[in-house]
């Protein structure tokens, strides 16, 4: 337990510093994008003395690396600032909680929809290989990574909410409020981000069982005449978890990638549409809170897939 523990708290620590670096990038890239944060705030009709006013007031007439530097001191007391531009005044932390559960379920349901279909068609398709079921699961995942998820999610609008009025096309249910009606509204969301997630995994999950497949403890538990569905949940599986958790986790990176897209889509108003919105207004401190977010989430699911590495196989370790 106590090696858990130092593994988790060193993950923990490398967490700093990439954080620091790519907040940086944003910090640099916001500020040099050309866009006055101060003069997007005021509007057009705003006078040049309370331009000056409010750029003094911001601390936006310092160096870049002095706003920075302010920005990491309050994050490292947990102070994610205030929005500038887009919310003006209101507390970032805020502004990413009240969104959270919104893009949590979207998240939660997207990757639940393409483990259903993951995994179950890339299990047959390996056990099916070279055969008209492989062929199928294999031209439909090169299909699902190839089709861009917005393109996809209007797709969804017009087939399922245009033409047959089955599912709303934009708007949303609080879950807690109407749990039918929620699900109801995201569930066209979910399928546009699961497809490609899930032609991913099903390609993952076929290559990895093929090579458990070839392994010579497979064909010595042939050999001694096991029952194939022993072979198969014992020997083959079990030892092909790992490279699929591996996809599975890389794949939240894509998952939040896709939030940011299809909730501006589907005009959900969740964290990834405020990312989107605070970009376009040059919102700097809302961006970089967001990011920092977006990053957490990332360590915390790597980090539960690396953990369950050594339930599934004794012979790593930490």
């Amino acid at each position: 337990m106590g090696v858990l523990i130092s593994y988790i708290l060193k993950r923990f620590l490398y967490f700093v510093p990439t954080v620091i670096a790519i907040t940086a990038v944003i910090h640099l890239v916001l500020h040099y994008a050309g866009a006055d944060p101060v003069r997007i705030m005021l509007g057009d009709a705003a006078t040049a003395e309370s331009i000056q006013f409010w750029t003094v007031k911001l601390g936006l007439d310092k160096p870049v690396y002095i706003q920075y530097w302010e920005w990491l001191k309050r994050f490292l007391q947990g102070d994610l600032g205030v929005s500038l531009t887009l919310a003006q005044g209101f507390s970032v932390s805020e502004l990413i909680w009240s969104r959270l559960p919104i893009t949590g379920l979207l998240s939660l349901v997207s990757m639940i929809l393409a483990l259903m279909v993951a995994v179950p068609a890339g299990v047959i398709s390996a056990l099916r290989r070279r055969r008209m079921e492989d062929y199928t699961v294999t031209t439909i995942a090169v299909a699902g990574i190839s089709i861009p998820d917005f393109w996809l999610g209007f797709m969804l609008v017009i087939l399922f909410s245009i033409k047959m009025n089955l599912f709303p096309s934009m708007g949303y249910v609080r879950f807690f409020v109407d749990p039918i009606a929620s699900l109801h509204h995201i569930i066209l969301p979910s399928v546009a981000i699961a497809a490609p997630m899930a032609a991913v995994i099903a390609r993952m999950v076929r290559a990895s069982i093929l090579d458990t497949m070839n392994k010579e403890f497979v064909v010595v538990a042939k050999a001694y005449g096991l029952p194939a569905v022993d072979i198969f949940v014992n020997y083959i599986w079990r030892n092909s978890l790992i490279p699929i958790l591996t996809i599975i986790g890389l794949q939240v990176r894509y998952l939040l990638g896709g939030v940011v897209v299809i909730e501006k889509v589907f005009s959900l108003p969740g964290v990834g549409s405020l990312l989107a919105d605070a970009a376009f207004a040059r919102d700097i401190y809302l961006v970089q809170g967001i990011v920092v977010v977006f990053l957490f989430l990332i360590l915390v699911v790597n980090l539960i897939v690396d953990v369950s590495y050594v339930f599934i196989d004794r012979r790593v370790k930490f």
